[in-house]
């Protein structure tokens, strides 16, 4: 398949997983369990996660999903691709019913994120992005009836669309939050920015930064692999950066460890330089270069 067939083929996925979760949502009993981590997960998550699988299955690459069994990493070593499937990131908010979740679908290559699909039910919102290509992002008017064929072909506005705005804002995890995040936020100011901290909730802040929004999302504690690789591949593709700390390096995927070291999210449009440098002093480095050790 071409880059333009796989990535319609992941937004198809990623509508028709978003129409399984809508119809759970709907519903008084969400099924809700809890899983190993002490993680929830619902009736929505796993209807989701096999509808996405049954579709990207027909393109040959193998497939992890946070909600199927993980392959050992002795056999994923070996891919040189791979779909990185997250089919309701955010089932906290899902839980809340706040509308603050995401499906997320993103295609891993040597170890990058270089094609990335992001569906948000509640806005009727879709974003893609493939390597190269650039960034999209399509209104679904009406879209849980519509054919998804129809959909996917919806008009497409290119990303970023900047915003004029002299506050900052800081998105921090509405249901994970941080005091490192506070001491982040505290340091812009005494850098001289007006920074204002907002909590949203799943991937939807990474859709945001690739917007255009003068904002940055600095993630301290637990994310996984999934979290993050396809709201990665959109925002590189509008000229953001995601960055893994202490490395200091764009996040890298199919690692043996598929949980997420802290990192820090940056629209494109701001210094990244002076925030990697305001991020890594967190560290113990005034410099974003080398290994750092952790000060919080």
């Amino acid at each position: 398949m071409t880059p333009e067939q796989l990535v319609e083929t992941a937004k198809r996925a990623a509508i028709e997983g978003g129409r399984r979760i809508m119809q759970v949502y709907t519903c008084e009993d969400f099924g809700i369990e809890t899983k190993a981590d002490a993680s929830p997960v619902t009736k929505a998550d796993k209807a989701s996660n096999q509808t996405i699988l049954d579709i990207l299955q027909t393109t040959g690459i193998p497939i992890l999903s946070e909600e199927s069994a993980h392959q050992p990493y002795e056999q994923r070593s070996r891919y040189t691709q791979m779909w990185l499937v997250d089919p309701l990131d955010g089932t906290k908010e899902f839980i809340k019913r706040n509308d603050q979740f995401a499906v997320c679908i993103a295609l891993i290559e040597n170890h990058r994120p270089t094609m990335g699909v992001i569906f948000v039910p509640c806005e009727g919102r879709l974003y893609s992005a493939v390597k190269g290509l650039g960034a999209t992002r399509q209104a679904l008017h009406d879209w849980q009836h519509r054919p998804t064929e129809e959909l996917t072909q919806a008009p497409a506005e290119h990303l970023p669309v900047p915003h004029n705005t002299a506050t900052l804002t800081v998105y921090g995890s509405s249901s994970h939050p941080t005091r490192q995040t506070e001491i982040f936020a505290d340091r812009l100011r005494a850098n001289g920015h007006n920074a204002e901290q907002k909590k949203l909730g799943s991937a939807i802040k990474m859709c945001r930064l690739a917007e255009g929004a003068n904002a940055l999302y600095p993630r301290f504690g637990t994310t996984m692999e999934w979290d993050t690789a396809a709201g990665q591949a959109i925002l590189e593709e509008t000229g953001g950066i995601l960055h893994a700390f202490p490395s200091a390096k764009p996040m890298e995927y199919n690692r043996k460890e598929l949980k997420n070291p802290d990192f820090i999210a940056i629209a494109p449009g701001i210094n990244q330089r002076e925030i990697l440098q305001v991020f890594a002093s967190l560290y113990g480095q005034p410099t974003p270069h080398g290994q750092m050790k952790k000060d919080l």
